[in-house]
């Protein structure tokens, strides 16, 4: 299953939400703790009948869509000063969680067992929300609550669910719809600690004593100030600050986290949980007037259900500026880095008949300025330097705005291109500010010194299409700057990189004069093949991360550069889509064929021109429209009288759009090999069947869900035989029979998948 394959490449991609194991029907997957004590899916293949449920369920390969829209941040605070004396920060959970009591529903969230473990249990009186109080920070078990929550949503019961973001992820994939009468809540997360360990340490500080009572967070000296307590029964209280403690200086150094903490795919203020929940640090300079060091909650809105509870509260509420409010809350964005001696903590504690204790003693590190420093780092503004190509429309800048958006809000952003002209020189432009732009000549000490004076600490490589390649990978591999690189195509294995020459991307290519022509063209003398895969291999060996948009994309690119580990991340479509397809458009008398985006070469324009001549010749009933700019590259393949070109758009609107033209088919028509193509997931999240060539990722998706056609474009006519065919064949009534199938199919599709 690919769950297995992920965890074997990667075990830092499992957050042990425990969705594959609730979703499984036959029972064949169980949580079982590793050696650091964290929890891992392990199949048993003789339960298993291969369905794909776990696979499909997973947060992580198969990532629920985040709102576009920015949240509302909200500080608020709990009018009972009782019920703020008992909670970490400002009192919320309690506030909202009342409120779906009073409805008769039922609250899901994390408490202590009899034992002391932490696990998920239901609470249906308020009387039973003194457990689900209070930061816990230890791992929650998760057990059968997924299946318990739906039970409860399909008897007509209010539910709240509360855990961390990335076990919301996995119930709102194991439930696989939404409910209106479910509300999601998350928290900022630091990360989490194994139950294991944890167990250990109780035990340690218990000394065989019952304990009555755990607080990681009392107020005893104040919020800022919290002192973790554990109340013994028949013995006195321990009680330390967290960072002189054992347990807590482990947690607060990143050295006992999981590993998927500090490499965390749910990060991010956009959100798909109603609301998020976090102590609002820095209250005291941003709000002012919502600080008395008794513990301020930052809420941040992420749906109409989300502010409508929160309204609905008797709480003490001022909306805040989210960037300033994020500014001291990096947790809500940033994975917490791992404590660099991590490896040999867990490797000790993993030697036979240890004492847990004496090696978290081992590794005790009382030094503020340790601690103060890590988090310095943290907090630090960081500014990153995106180095890619910024073509006029086109999935590049969609990408960028989402990144952007979602994993830079609280960084300074500059995007380094290289202009084309005569006088070619580098520029750098502030990303939110477009008019602090600077032009740098084109050498590697000018570009250096401003980077400097730029104060910019990390590079995003993205598209490198316009740049000299050996300037710019050399100069990137020697900047000094840790950085990432995201596969946008393929020059780094084909200086053609569209890998449009169609002669199987083959190792004798030097001796073709096409791809002779070039690698030439960006190098500037001769060179092979071979020893331009070589550059692009050292450079890339150097990345923190590479990241593919797709299966397909990264399969192809490690045929050639095999040793890379190449992480792969659908892009997310967030954006207001919805269902727009109506069946009375399949029933036109002349059908309507829309093509979506920047209408060129590569984007398929030869085949537009030619579906153009075909059905004026044919007198088919079938009308195109170019739902986009149209640059006209190919005026000697044919004619575009007769098509509709409606300009720019606005890809928001795309759903609004294509019901506006009556669109029965979209077609994305691209003759080469797409690592992703946003245009064909648009069109398939409005409802739209999609007619593609039958290469690149996007032609992975219409297979994979049948929700369009697919023209080969290896045949003799490079597909344009079978699209004539095609176009007769799709006005006919078991063409237009067919346009419904298709379209009914489009709902298969899960938004962040390849």
């Amino acid at each position: 299953m690919k769950i297995e394959e992920m965890i074997a490449k990667n075990r830092a991609d499992c957050a042990g939400c425990e969705a594959c194991a609730n979703v499984c029907p036959r029972g064949a997957i169980e949580m079982t703790a590793d050696a650091e004590g964290f929890y891992y899916p392990i199949i048993d293949h003789k339960k298993c009948v291969q369905c794909g449920k776990c696979d499909r369920t997973c947060p992580v390969l198969n990532s629920p869509a985040r709102p576009s829209k920015m949240p509302t941040a909200v500080a608020a605070v709990n009018r009972d000063w009782n019920v703020r004396r008992k909670s970490s920060s400002g009192g919320t959970f309690t506030a909202i969680a009342e409120i779906i009591l009073r409805r008769g529903g039922i609250i899901f969230g994390a408490a202590f067992d009899d034992g002391w473990n932490v696990t998920h249990i239901a609470v249906d009186g308020s009387d039973g929300l003194d457990r689900l109080r209070g930061s816990k920070y230890v791992q929650s078990r998760i057990g059968d609550v997924y299946r318990r929550v739906k039970a409860a949503l399909d008897s007509d019961r209010d539910v709240m669910f509360v855990g961390t973001p990335c076990q919301v992820a996995g119930l709102k994939n194991f439930l696989g719809r939404e409910y209106d009468r479910l509300t999601l809540v998350d928290t900022a997360c630091k990360g989490v600690t194994p139950s294991v360990l944890w167990k250990n340490y109780i035990d340690y500080r218990g000394r065989g004593h019952e304990i009555a009572h755990i607080n990681f967070r009392d107020k005893q000296n104040g919020w800022e100030r919290p002192l973790f307590k554990i109340i013994f029964k028949d013995s006195p209280l321990y009680s330390s600050e967290m960072n002189r403690d054992l347990f807590g200086q482990g947690f607060g150094l990143g050295l006992t986290l999981r590993p998927s903490c500090s490499a965390c795919h749910f990060k991010g203020v956009n959100r798909i949980s109603d609301l998020t929940l976090a102590d609002f640090w820095g209250v005291r300079k941003v709000q002012p007037e919502m600080y008395d060091n008794r513990g301020t909650s930052l809420v941040l809105i992420h749906s109409v259900k989300g502010a409508q509870l929160l309204n609905e509260t008797q709480l003490i509420k001022r909306q805040t500026d989210l960037s300033k409010a994020v500014e001291n809350n990096p947790c809500l964005i940033t994975s917490f880095p791992s404590d660099e001696r991590r490896a040999e903590f867990f490797k000790a504690l993993s030697t036979p008949n240890i004492d847990p204790i004496a090696v978290l003693d081992q590794f005790y590190l009382y030094d503020y300025r340790r601690q103060a420093q890590r988090l310095t780092a943290l907090l630090k503004p960081q500014k990153i330097l995106i180095v890619t190509t910024r073509w006029e429309g086109g999935g590049s800048n969609v990408f960028l705005d989402y990144r952007v958006r979602e994993m830079y809000s609280n960084m300074g952003v500059y995007v380094l291109t290289q202009t084309d002209d005569a006088d070619r020189h580098f520029e750098i432009q502030n990303y939110r500010r477009p008019e602090e732009k600077f032009s740098i000549a084109y050498n590697a000490d000018a570009l250096t010194a401003q980077v400097k004076r730029l104060n910019i600490t990390r590079l995003f490589v993205n598209n490198f299409v316009t740049f000299r390649i050996p300037f710019i990978t050399r100069w990137v591999a020697t900047s000094g700057l840790p950085f990432d690189y995201f596969i946008h195509d393929y020059l780094c294995v084909c200086a053609n990189y569209t890998l449009g020459c169609f002669c199987r991307f083959c190792a004798e290519s030097e001796t073709k004069e096409f791809c002779r022509r070039h690698l030439k063209k960006y190098v500037g003398v001769e060179v092979s093949i071979e020893k331009w895969r070589g550059m692009f291999g050292r450079l890339l060996s150097k990345a923190d991360h590479i990241y593919a948009p797709s299966n397909y994309a990264a399969n192809l690119i490690k045929k050639y550069l095999p040793s890379l580990n190449i992480e792969v991340q659908p892009h997310r479509i967030n954006l207001p889509l919805s269902k727009t397809f109506r069946a009375e458009f399949a029933s036109r008398e002349r059908l309507r064929i829309v093509f979506p985006g920047f209408m060129r070469r590569e984007k398929g324009e030869a085949y537009l021109l030619l579906a153009n001549e075909f059905i004026r010749r044919e007198n088919l009933p079938i009308d195109l429209i170019v739902l986009g700019e149209y640059r006209n590259d190919m005026k000697n393949v044919g004619s575009d009288e007769g098509i509709t070109i409606v300009g720019k758009y606005d890809n928001a609107k795309t759903s609004e759009l294509l019901s506006k033209y009556e669109a029965a088919i979209v077609a994305t028509l691209s003759n080469w090999y797409e690592t992703y193509c946003y245009t064909a997931s648009e069109a398939i999240l409005s409802g739209y069947p999609v007619l593609s060539m039958s290469i690149g990722a996007h032609a992975v998706r219409i297979r994979k869900n049948d929700c369009g056609w697919l023209l080969p474009i290896g045949s003799r006519s490079g597909g344009v035989d079978e699209m004539k065919s095609f176009l007769r064949y799709i006005v006919t009534p078991e063409g237009r029979k067919d346009i419904l199938s298709k379209a009914a199919n489009t709902a298969n599709f899960v938004n962040g998948t390849e």
